[in-house]
C-alpha cells in the first residue's frame, strides 16, 4: 500500500531505510491484481540506516522514475557527528 500512497499523495521527497526501498524495487506490476503507479519524476529517495546495494531492480526502479534522485545518507555516525 505504500506505492499507491506515494502516488496520491504526490510525496516529493521520501525518507526510506534500504529494505523498504527494495520492496518497492522489487513490487513488479505483474504481482498486483491491478496496475501500480509511480511516483512523478523529480522526487527525491533519501536512504540510510543500512548499506545501499544498487542492483538491476533498483537501478530500473529509479530510472523508471524519471528524474528521481537517489540519495544514499548511510555512512559512519562519527563522520556525521563531526562534520
Amino acid at each position: 500500500a505504500l506505492r499507491p500512497t506515494l502516488v496520491a499523495e504526490d510525496v516529493q521527497r521520501a525518507f526510506l531505510p534500504f529494505a523498504v526501498l527494495q520492496q518497492l524495487a522489487s513490487f513488479t506490476e505483474a504481482e498486483a491484481s491491478v496496475p501500480m503507479p509511480l511516483p512523478k519524476g523529480g522526487c527525491e529517495i533519501i536512504t540510510a540506516g543500512e548499506a545501499l546495494l544498487v542492483n538491476d531492480e533498483l537501478r530500473v526502479f529509479v530510472c523508471g522514475l524519471g528524474g528521481a534522485q537517489l540519495h544514499n545518507q548511510y555512512g559512519p555516525t562519527e563522520t556525521h557527528v563531526v562534520s
